[in-house]
Parts: structure tokens; C-alpha cells; sequence
């Protein structure tokens, strides 16, 4: 662990390329996400989890399921423009630099083009911060 990072994420490698009909989950910058959305009342603002036994919480109400124990790792994800969009995960690093270097290095040691495994952004900066 460097100083002053925060790198508690998982990164797997599999042995071929996922099927075409799998796309990637874009990600987004929390800060970001924070300032321009998660601020002030929460309560009509769902952020997605998926959780154990097949469950997923919206975070508002009418669309909760209880958080327990067991449901580390689990992604938050902001709904965004007919997607879900990963934020960063129960107990886990959002998305980061650091992230892709890692992703970048295991590819390079698995053999495979670490540009073909880069994770693509979404651009939040035309969304006002408020």
C-alpha cells in the first residue's frame, strides 16, 4: 500500500474476452458525483446497489433493502441516462488513476494490450455543482 492511497478493490483476470452482448459498466467520478448530486436531502435521489439473494436498493423510499453483513464489495451505481454507472463499492476504492494502473500492469503481465481493458468515464462537468 502507497502512503495515503486507498486501493481496497479486486481486479480479475479471465482466461477470454467476455461476450460482445457483456459491455463494460462506465464509471464516474464520486467526487464529482457528490457535488452535483448526492448533496442535501437524499431522499428522492436513488443511487443502485446490488445486493446478496438477488436484491438491488435504490436508497429511497419504497425502493430499500436493508444493507447486511456479507454485502461487502457490492457496487454503488448512479443511474445515469438509461445506464448504471459505477460509483465505487461497499467498503471498496471508487474508480481511480491508480486503479487503471494496476489494471494496465496485470494485463501487461497477463500478456493481453492494456489498452483494450481501459475504463471508460463518464463526463460529468456539464452537470451544475451545487
Amino acid at each position: 500500500m502507497d502512503e495515503g492511497k486507498v486501493r481496497d478493490y479486486s481486479i480479475i483476470l479471465f482466461d477470454a474476452d467476455l461476450p460482445a452482448t457483456i459491455e463494460p459498466m462506465r464509471v464516474t467520478d464520486p467526487d464529482k458525483v457528490k457535488r452535483k448530486y448526492l448533496f442535501d436531502d437524499l431522499s428522492h435521489k436513488p443511487v443502485m446497489m446490488s445486493l446478496q439473494g438477488g436484491f438491488v436498493t435504490a436508497g429511497v423510499a419504497g425502493w430499500t433493502v436493508a444493507v447486511a453483513g456479507g454485502n461487502s464489495g457490492a457496487p454503488r451505481m448512479l443511474p445515469l441516462g438509461g445506464e448504471l454507472v459505477f460509483l465505487w463499492g461497499i467498503s471498496t476504492s471508487p474508480p481511480s488513476a491508480d486503479m487503471q494502473a494496476d489494471m494496465d500492469m496485470l494485463s501487461r503481465k497477463a500478456g493481453l494490450d492494456p489498452r483494450r481493458y481501459q475504463m471508460q468515464w463518464v463526463d460529468l462537468d456539464s452537470y451544475p455543482d451545487f
